[in-house]
């Protein structure tokens, strides 16, 4: 996928979100897009997913129907077992015939068997954020899509919680077939993974993008690793 001369406004809005904005997926990695609140990452992601109309051009798009959008904030019943939120997410999928305990839990390691296991029958308005963030961004894992992008899966959770669910995007980034689109506020979570690309997004701009060792000399160059002095000294 590369995007050119992407330019894009919300009705009765002044403001360009982005102008001429330009960018390429690398198939190979997994990709943050990282950038301050404001700066346009989720209005990125609606363009991508054809939400939004826009102007400039997208070559070699991905279909909607083969995209997976994960977004903070959707709202569940509280007195929504686990095993129904499975049924929900996968059931609607079409290509699980069967949603039980074990069929979900065959991709997992064996020290997160119990985990799921006390999800399953559990309501989600008495399990943790964490938690409910594990559980949705796994099942989410479990669906066959060429593109995945999950937007700061792991925001308000204490350390344990993130890396976690950093463990399963990380996973599922390993599958050669997909491709997976990450934003994090935490810098720190790149090291988790052993390759990547990354993205900063800054006032509808491209303000770098670029590969793991490409990254790192770009933080030595400007001898911080805190993001608002990354993109003011780029």
């Amino acid at each position: 996928m590369k995007i050119t001369n992407l330019s894009f406004q919300y009705p009765k809005s002044d403001r360009k979100i982005f102008e001429n904005f330009n960018w390429e997926l690398d198939c190979q990695k997994i990709h943050f897009v990282i950038g301050e609140n404001g700066s346009g990452k989720t209005t990125f992601y609606e363009i991508i997913t054809g939400m939004l109309d826009y102007d400039g051009e997208i070559l070699d798009p991905i279909q909607p129907e083969d995209i997976l959008l994960h977004l903070q904030g959707v709202p569940m019943l509280k007195t929504l077992k686990g095993k129904y939120l499975a049924e929900l997410i996968l059931g609607g999928d079409g290509n699980y015939s069967e949603i039980t305990l074990e069929n979900v839990r065959k991709n997992l390691p064996k020290k997160s068997y119990k985990k799921i296991q006390y999800l399953w029958d559990s309501d989600y308005g008495n399990m943790s954020v964490g938690e409910r963030r594990w559980l949705i961004v796994y099942l989410f894992s479990l669906l066959d899509r060429e593109l995945y992008i999950f937007d700061e899966p792991t925001a308000g959770l204490d350390v344990n919680s993130a890396r976690e669910i950093l463990y399963l995007i990380n996973k599922l980034s390993t599958d050669k077939r997909k491709k997976v689109l990450l934003t994090t506020h935490r810098l720190e979570e790149i090291n988790y993974f052993s390759d990547y690309s990354l993205t900063i997004i800054s006032n509808g701009a491209n303000y770098f993008t670029g590969n793991k060792s490409e990254f790192e000399a770009l933080l030595r160059e400007v001898k911080s690793s805190n993001l608002n002095e990354v993109i003011k000294n780029i």
